[in-house]
């Protein structure tokens, strides 16, 4: 398809770096995500997301001071990766594949 328009949008910095007690916006890629993710950049693409993240095997939600521990999903366990490192990786990936003539990629 010739001619799209991709954006990838993040309003921190991209060079920022894992930082003790800087706050964090971790994201939980799980099944869906991972095949999203390899039907439009292949393994190579998850690979790198999931190498900057962590598997998370449970899940502690914090509601008004009370900690709820939640079970971990069924199945294949979730990657944990900052929304920054996803606009990394999917930045990354696509300034090395060919795109179609007439597409724009903006960070």
């Amino acid at each position: 398809v010739p001619g799209l328009e991709v954006k990838v949008l993040e309003g921190r910095s991209r060079d920022r770096t894992s930082t003790r007690g800087v706050r964090s916006h971790s994201i939980g890629l799980g099944r869906r995500a991972r095949e999203a993710l390899i039907a439009v950049g292949g393994e190579a693409l998850w690979d790198r997301l999931t190498a900057r993240g962590m598997i998370a095997g449970g899940f502690t939600l914090h509601l008004n001071g009370v900690g709820l521990n939640l079970p971990p999903p069924e199945g294949e366990p979730v990657v944990l990766v900052d929304r920054w490192e996803i606009c990394n990786v999917l930045t990354e990936h696509l300034g090395t594949v060919a795109c179609a003539e007439g597409t724009s990629i903006s960070v």
